[in-house]
């Protein structure tokens, strides 16, 4: 379970800091993602990133039993889901996303991202 904690840490981390990066200036995130998706060599570029991510979430952490680190492997197959479209189905990840690049989606989403830090720090910290 030792890995389940390292990797609890880092998604508790990441989900803070870009929690609050999304609270604070979704303006500046939002410019970031709109940027990404004008670019295609970002968007295979972050295609490769999350496929990557994924695949070594999945093969070093496969934990499939109904406890917290169950979330670890999910955020695994969805960082390989995600590489998926950015590489394969680019466009209607493009005219999917577009419906929900405005500030007050960045927002929510911050809040979202806020709430998984607590549940990882919850998690983490009892064990």
């Amino acid at each position: 379970m030792d890995i389940s904690l390292k990797l609890g840490m880092f998604f508790f981390l990441y989900y803070f800091v870009t929690g609050l990066a999304m609270l604070t200036n979704p303006r500046h995130i939002l410019r970031g993602i709109q940027d990404i998706f004008a670019n295609h060599g970002l968007m295979i570029l972050v295609g490769f990133m999350a496929l990557m991510l994924g695949l070594l979430i999945i093969s070093f952490h496969g934990y499939y039993e109904l406890h917290w680190p169950l979330l670890i492997t999910i955020l695994g197959w969805l960082a390989v889901f995600k590489g998926f479209f950015y590489l394969v189905a680019d466009n209607a990840l493009k005219s999917f996303a577009k419906k929900f690049q405005t500030e007050s989606t960045i927002r929510i989403y911050g809040l979202f991202m806020f709430v998984m830090a607590i549940i990882f720090a919850c998690n983490i910290f009892r064990s």
